[in-house]
């Protein structure tokens, strides 16, 4: 184990590979703190009524405590499908939950809740999007709310812009070839000194 020390005072220690950083240690602004990363390559669906924002089941957890006037990033890429129906242009929107509540219109008061981070759905002309799939992407950065876990864990949610009744699928087009389902959702998360 080696140590990095300054006016006497030990900043931090190394293991091998691993550096940890002592607690009550300041980081410039702007620097990662600490990152995780999810990536979950399992189909999920919803059916019914998909008007209300619901967990798609991927969510990010930091490994520490987040530090006092740190900051969030996270950023996500995703993509969702539909096997069939009649419901030309019905929009597919992601979001992040944190803390229960969604970052959109509470953490950032200029973004609406109801449109999310991003949005996607099928206008090619017909009223039936069949095996329709569309990718999202989007990062934010935010001020984290509550304590402990709640406060390091972010979560991606879905919802679609009207109630129709056709089924809605993430990593998937809702098709038994493979060919139609295929990919990711990945989720990352970083703390950012402030």
């Amino acid at each position: 184990m080696s140590t990095l020390t300054l006016g006497g005072s030990t900043l931090a220690n190394k293991t091998g590979s691993v550096v940890s950083i002592n607690d009550g240690v300041i980081l410039p602004a702007g620097s990662v703190i600490q990152i995780n990363q999810t990536i979950d390559q399992s189909a999920t669906t919803r059916t019914g009524d998909k008007s209300a924002y619901a967990s798609t089941g991927v969510s990010c957890t930091l490994a520490n405590n987040i530090q006092t006037n740190s900051k969030l990033f996270a950023t996500f890429s995703a993509y969702t499908g539909e096997e069939s129906g009649g419901h030309w242009a019905i929009s597919h929107v992601l979001t992040i939950y944190q803390n229960g509540t969604n970052v959109c219109s509470n953490q950032l008061s200029s973004l609406s809740d109801n449109n999310g981070l991003t949005n996607q759905g099928s206008a090619d002309g017909s009223s039936n999007n069949q095996y329709w799939r569309g990718s999202h992407s989007s990062s934010v950065l935010f001020t984290p709310t509550g304590t402990d876990t709640a406060k390091k864990t972010v979560e991606l949610y879905w919802r679609c812009t009207a109630t129709n009744s056709f089924t809605m699928h993430l990593n998937s087009a809702g098709h038994s070839d493979a060919a139609y389902n295929c990919g990711a959702t990945i989720l990352t998360l970083m703390e950012i000194a402030q």
